[in-house]
This record gives C-alpha cells, structure tokens and sequence, in this order.
C-alpha cells in the first residue's frame, strides 16, 4: 500500500503513454469506432495481420454498440440471438465479462443508460420513479447463456461501453503475434514493447501528477468523472452510474486507473472501483490501482511497482 498527495488536481486526467519503441519500420492503424478513437502502432505486422487488425476494430461497432443497429442491439430487442462466425466476438465478450458483474459493476444496466442522455444539448437526469422502474430488468443473473444461445430474462438489456474497448484492446493483441509496439483502443492502452514503458496521470496544463511504468503484455485503463458529464439545477452528474440504484456516482473521487495483465479486466475494474470507492474495493495482489480523488490525493494499492 501506498499513499502520496497532490497539492494541486485538474479537473482532468488525460492517460498518456510517453515511452515507444520508434523506428522506420513502425506502422500504424488509425480509426474512430465505439465512440471512440483508436491507434495500433506496431512493428513487424504481417500484411494478414494488419488485415485482421482493421477488419476485428472496423466490425467493433457493428458488433458492441447499444445505440445503434448492432449485434448487441438485436439481442437487447429480441431477447434472444444464436452465436454466429460473424458474432461470436459478442459472445466472447459477455461471457468473459459475467464473472466480474456484482455489486458494482454489472453489464446488464442498459434500462439505466438509456434514461441517461449525456449527448443531448439539454440532458436532464431521470426521476427516482424511472430509475425504480428500469431497476426491475437490471440484474445479470437475467443474462443466460446455454450453448451457442444467449437469452436475456425479465426485459433485461445489456450495455458494453465499460467492457469493449478492453477486449478489443486484448484481441488486437492476440492477432499482434510477434509484433512489438503499442495498442490504444479509446485510451486503454497494451504495451508490446520488449521493455518497461512508462504511462503518466497527465496534467493538461504541463508535467505529470504520477508516472507508472507497465511490462509487456501490462495494460492500462482509466474511468473518471470528467469523461462525460452534465449540470442540472447546480449539481454535476457523470456518466459511471451505480449499478444498484441507477444512480450517477458522487463518491468524491475523480478517477480510477487500474494496471493489470489483461485490458479486459483494467477496463472493467476501473469502473467497478470508481464505483465502489476506496474504502470498499477489494483488490487482489496482481494489479495496481490508483484513485485520484476530487480534493487532491493519489492513493496506490495492489501489486507494487514503480511509482514516481
């Protein structure tokens, strides 16, 4: 356990990757998917793996997306879909997602996110009546999956927003044999450099609050309170919502990273920790994670690792 304090925070928190391998051969694939941006940058791709990296990134959308004509969008409408060539990425992600859903983290809490407009130009946040209503069809013990069928019970809807972008992140990974270099998918970073790579808490207006330095195969992912927000009759609400209630979270912290072997999992637990807070995390010993807090202060638990 380590704790240090900030004299001074911003109200943002930029990752910040600032050791790469570069050399002549490095290429690099660039795109928006998910929301999101994304940059491979890589050395020693093969001409199918460069394929395979654009089609799996370009097909992300049309696989993940909640909020659009999508695989993920045909189950939460019909309840119901069968694994496919073509979905069965979907599949891998909700299986592999499902062991980590609990008390703060659940991926079955789409009927709150919809009743959450953070891109409208006049968001309003819902009711408690609402937020009572859509409560009775959260719940991932209304996911089921028999076989090559997923089932969704009770109305139940699924949201991946908290969980994509990782295992996007470990896929392009995987197809990355052999290679060297770094994956950025929508700022959860996978190093593949032969050495240690130091990835920053970035303070917009110069320097760095904290620099943690990450091995090969480490990955790192960021929730925080300032990603998407909105302010309605004096109060901020972010766009991290607590499972159990539906509710944005206010719990006075202003980001989670968590640093792990699998992007996977520091997507997910960035987000299950912001919701918990730090006084009810329970975090193993093979990963790092570091809450900032709204009023200044850095607190470092889990797995040790260089710190400056």
């Amino acid at each position: 356990r380590k704790q240090c304090l900030m004299k001074k925070l911003l109200p943002l928190i930029i990752i910040c990757l600032f050791l790469f391998c570069s050399c002549s051969k490095t290429e690099e694939i660039n795109g928006f998917n998910m929301d999101s941006p994304y940059s491979v940058k890589l050395n020693g791709m093969t001409s199918l793996q460069k394929k395979e990296i654009r089609t799996a990134l370009s097909n992300s959308d049309k696989l993940f997306n909640a909020y659009k004509k999508s695989e993920l969008y045909t189950l939460n409408e019909e309840k119901h879909i069968s694994k496919t060539e073509e979905n069965k990425d979907l599949f891998a992600v909700i299986e592999q997602s499902l062991p980590y859903c609990g008390e703060f983290f659940d991926i079955s809490v789409r009927p709150y996110t919809s009743l959450w407009d953070f891109s409208s130009d006049s968001p309003v946040p819902p009711t408690d009546a609402e937020l009572t209503e859509a409560k009775k069809s959260v719940g991932y013990e209304n996911i089921v999956i028999n076989d090559n069928e997923i089932t969704l019970l009770n109305n139940a809807q699924i949201e991946l927003g908290a969980v994509a972008k990782g295992y996007m992140c470990d896929r392009v990974y995987e197809i990355a044999d052999n290679c060297t270099g770094i994956i950025d998918i929508g700022g959860t970073i996978k190093s593949k450099i032969n050495r240690k790579a130091s990835v920053g808490v970035k303070n917009p207006n110069g320097g760095f609050f904290c620099t943690v330095f990450i091995e090969k195969g480490e990955s790192v992912s960021t929730s925080g309170s300032y990603e998407r927000n909105f302010t309605y009759n004096g109060e901020t609400y972010c766009h991290i919502l607590n499972p159990k209630t539906g509710k944005s979270v206010r719990n006075g912290l202003l980001s989670v990273t968590v640093i792990s072997d699998s992007a996977l999992k520091s997507d997910i637990l960035s987000t299950s920790y912001f919701v918990s807070g730090i006084e009810n995390a329970k975090i193993p010993n093979d990963i790092t994670v570091i809450f900032v807090t709204e009023n200044g202060g850095i607190t470092v638990l889990g797995k040790e690792r260089e710190i400056r």
